[in-house]
């Protein structure tokens, strides 16, 4: 009982893990395209 329970708890831990790194990849693609889209701007004007 006592190995189960430590295995769902590292489970778990490692779903929260995956998931705050997906969040922040997402945030991480879009500042890289503000900042493409700024470049443009700055290029075009």
């Amino acid at each position: 009982a006592e190995k189960i329970s430590n295995s769902s708890k590292l489970r778990v831990s490692l779903e929260k893990l995956k998931n705050e790194t997906e969040i922040k990849n997402m945030y991480f693609h879009y500042q890289k395209n503000k900042m493409k889209k700024m470049m443009m701007f700055m290029v075009i004007t």
